[in-house]
């Protein structure tokens, strides 16, 4: 059915990439192309990207601004590639994809894309102190609908550390690890972004069970009880130390 859909081009909306997409058929073809293509993709510097904003920003705030408005659907026509790769490439042979995909790995800039999550995240706990309630709805819609992405992609079946669950399982728990120290640290301090967060996030929580019962009896209770275990061990561990 999906390719159905993108076969009937009257299905799609036109526009710039489709335009592009049929121009770039065409030059595929060329060998000239490829190659000069191969040539800028060689030379590029990901470190004079920050420079690129400053640039954009500060010589001309109000066309900065417009490109900025326009993230909404360059995002969503990454997304739109992004998918469609993700999906494709299920027909390749397992060993070929980890041999490439390792070396992609090993050249992202890990670290600034950390400092790029935090920042954003940052961002988002000084916005949601402020109570708009349009920032609310979009954000909670927002969220439903990444869900909603995710449990589309399991394969039929699948159960917790299969499919998408498991991937994103493996992504987030190494992130938290290196994370949860210095936000323990920080949501000591009275009137830090992450005690507001903290509070932010035990309010939802309250709402969340008050209308969900459910969630809190199977995803809840079991985080809850994994927490408790983890903080008898350590108290376990100090107790230790003090002894010794």
């Amino acid at each position: 059915m999906r390719d159905a859909v993108m076969e009937d081009s009257s299905a799609t909306r036109k526009g710039p990439v489709d335009g592009t997409s049929r121009i770039l058929r065409e030059l595929l073809r060329t060998p000239r192309f490829k190659a000069s293509v191969r040539i800028i993709l060689r030379d590029l510097d990901p470190e004079n990207g920050a420079l690129l904003v400053r640039t954009l920003m500060f010589e001309d705030p109000e066309f900065f601004l417009s490109i900025f408005g326009a993230i909404p659907a360059v995002a969503n026509t990454a997304i739109s590639g992004l998918e469609e790769m993700a999906s494709r490439a299920s027909a390749f042979p397992p060993g070929v994809l980890t041999g490439f995909m390792a070396g992609m790995v090993e050249q992202i800039d890990s670290r600034g894309l950390g400092r790029a999550a935090g920042q954003a995240l940052a961002l988002c706990a000084r916005l949601s102190a402020t109570p708009d309630r349009e920032l609310q709805r979009a954000s909670a819609a927002f969220w439903e609908g990444v869900g909603a992405g995710i449990a589309e992609s399991l394969p039929q079946g699948a159960v917790a550390g299969e499919g998408a669950t498991g991937l994103l399982l493996d992504a987030l728990m190494p992130l938290l690890g290196s994370v949860v120290s210095r936000l323990g640290a920080q949501a000591v301090r009275e009137g830090s972004e992450a005690r507001r967060l903290v509070r932010g996030l035990a309010e939802s929580m309250r709402a969340i069970a008050d209308e969900n019962p459910e969630f809190m009896q199977e995803v809840v209770v079991p985080l809850v009880a994994a927490g408790r275990e983890a903080l008898a061990q350590a108290e376990a561990a100090e107790d230790g130390q003090g002894d010794a």
